[in-house]
């Protein structure tokens, strides 16, 4: 998938999308199923993501692309740069806001992905704010027996 331009793989992941609903074989949507599944491995996939949400008419490739989206960056979330990190956080914000454009049902799925990426980088401030807390904890206390012990000297 990767050696594909940006407008083929848009193209072909529109017609997966399609021809899993409208599937006559099992042939046909297998195919369709590994397409998007290819699709779901991608590394990188956020600018295509990006591509499908605002280019697509097919609500079905708006779900696709909102999922990839998320689960890509909660699964490359430790590699992913702040700003990249945040700017998806605020990507998804945005497509929240866009009710009346969006169908209803991506709306809610924008909505649960969304605070899917608000819990994970509250997790991850939470976490570093915990380990400031222990430095501090553990500098204190070594203050703290530093100058108990020179004091009974």
């Amino acid at each position: 998938m990767s050696t594909v331009s940006s407008a083929d793989l848009v193209q072909q992941i529109e017609q997966a999308c399609s021809l899993l609903q409208t599937a006559r074989t099992q042939e046909e949507r297998s195919m369709a199923e590994r397409l998007l599944l290819q699709f779901r491995e991608m590394k990188n996939p956020f600018e295509l993501c990006q591509l499908l949400l605002e280019h697509s008419r097919n609500s079905h490739t708006h779900y696709h692309a909102l999922s990839v989206l998320t689960a890509a960056a909660l699964r490359d979330w430790d590699t992913l740069d702040a700003s990249l990190r945040s700017a998806l956080r605020q990507y998804v914000l945005r497509l929240c806001a866009q009710r009346g454009v969006l169908s209803d049902q991506l709306v809610r799925t924008a909505h649960l992905s969304c605070a899917q990426l608000t819990k994970r980088h509250w997790a991850e401030a939470h976490q570093t704010d915990q380990s400031r807390l222990l430095a501090l904890h553990a500098c204190a206390q070594a203050l703290t027996s530093s100058s108990s012990s020179s004091s009974s000297s």
